[in-house]
């Protein structure tokens, strides 16, 4: 039986036990400070149908008739008996506590999730008729961890609320059948060409030797080994569409590989105020430069970085912009797509964001019985406030790198309940 006609068994089970309520942990000393304390795990298959593939040959017809009056046809994909379902496995395993009154508790899980049969493009003999087919391809696995403590506190008049979220997230392709042809398809924006070992979405970059001290040209590597790191060269097209990847580096995972955000609110009396700090932690991102190719054909209005370009021998000892060259599109842009996708425009996008702030007085009418509403609430609110800390010193925004920020807005209003 072909792969595509057998079933596919789904399915997940989950079991939890509230230790708490065993009679052996009711007399044990961690039940005097921990009354609450739960363990879970669960483990399971989903699956997922790609419906835009077949197993059958699938090919687009041309209406119009060719010189022999017959329709012209090319195939879309060729056919595929082994062709099988998308299969998540997830194991999860928890943990929930908490003290008395509840004054300090969380929730601790961490999962493992593996993608198999993961659907995409792979290569193909292309004696076959065809260059490449859509079918099971690529393996994943991604393993993190959740963590929330809150805490509630009283004193007196005095209330104060926190709670603090972390994430850590890692993914990594453990299969992928397609591999692209030259190192210039693994720095195209928007296309997912990944490398086995590394994130799906991560950022890699070509080695960077420097300017060369009399042009100002910038000087990469070619046919680098594990054990050196290349011959010097400024032919740009050599290093761009070389099959060779030894000098494409891995930088760093696009997403964050550590967020969270942590929340206080605090209240006293009538009053009460709340701030939200979110941070993300452990990736990178590509900053933009001076492109000359732009530039010269009027697409670009320019950038900052042409003032701090290489314009006199020694100057490469403080900079890494390229010289401004000889206005030739054709011959530059080989330079300025080197230059775009080197390590030196790699940053940290490490950072703490104040989120929001928020101001509040109530009015009840237990209080003030002469009330008309149950309650009013006045606030000011104030959002997008911006960095308190990043890891770049480019002045960069790492969550707005090609976009304009959200503008830091400010709300006064009245809530009314009846």
């Amino acid at each position: 039986m072909n792969e595509n006609q057998k079933g596919v068994p789904l399915g997940a089970l989950g079991l939890s036990w509230d230790i708490s309520k065993e009679l052996f942990y009711g007399h044990s000393n961690t039940a005097k400070w921990l009354p609450f304390l739960k363990l879970r795990v669960t483990d399971g298959y989903n699956g997922n149908v790609d419906r835009s593939v077949s197993a059958y040959t699938t090919a687009n017809v041309n209406p119009v008739v060719n010189n022999f009056g017959a329709l012209n046809a090319s195939i879309i994909n060729p056919p595929n008996a082994d062709l099988r379902w998308e299969k998540i496995h997830v194991v999860n395993i928890g943990a929930d506590f908490s003290t008395h009154n509840d004054q300090f508790g969380g929730t601790l899980e961490y999962y493992l999730k593996t993608g198999l049969d993961l659907i995409g493009e792979s290569p193909v003999d292309p004696t076959t008729g065809v260059t490449s087919f859509t079918g099971n391809t690529a393996n994943i696995r991604d393993h993190g961890a959740d963590l929330t403590f809150h805490t509630n506190n009283t004193f007196g008049a005095f209330r104060w609320n926190s709670a603090l979220l972390f994430s850590y997230v890692r993914d990594k392709v453990t299969k992928y059948e397609q591999v692209q042809s030259a190192v210039n398809n693994y720095l195209v924006v928007n296309t997912i060409n990944p490398l086995v070992g590394h994130p799906l979405y991560s950022v890699y970059a070509l080695r960077w030797e420097g300017l060369d001290h009399q042009t100002g040209d910038p000087k990469g590597f070619v046919n680098g080994t594990g054990q050196t790191s290349g011959q010097v060269t400024e032919s740009y097209d050599s290093i761009l569409y070389s099959p060779d990847l030894s000098n494409l580096i891995y930088k760093g995972p696009v997403s964050p590989t550590f967020f969270g955000g942590w929340r206080n609110n605090l209240f006293w009396r009538q009053w009460g105020f709340s701030c939200n700090i979110v941070y993300k932690l452990g990736y990178v991102f590509r900053r933009s430069s001076i492109y000359y190719t732009y530039l010269f054909n009027g697409t670009s209005p320019g950038h900052p970085d042409y003032d701090r370009r290489w314009q006199n021998p020694g100057d490469e000892l403080h900079t890494n912009v390229p010289s401004l060259p000889v206005p030739n599109l054709s011959s530059n842009q080989p330079r300025d797509i080197f230059y775009e996708n080197s390590e030196v425009l790699i940053e940290n996008g490490d950072l703490v964001r104040l989120q929001d702030v928020q101001l509040t007085y109530d009015l009840s009418r237990a209080e003030h019985p002469k009330l008309p509403m149950h309650q009013i609430r006045i606030y000011l609110y104030a959002n997008n406030l911006g960095i308190l800390w990043k890891a770049n010193h480019s002045g960069i925004d790492p969550d707005y790198v090609s976009a304009m920020p959200n503008p830091r807005t400010l709300a006064l209003g009245i809530k009314a309940s009846f």
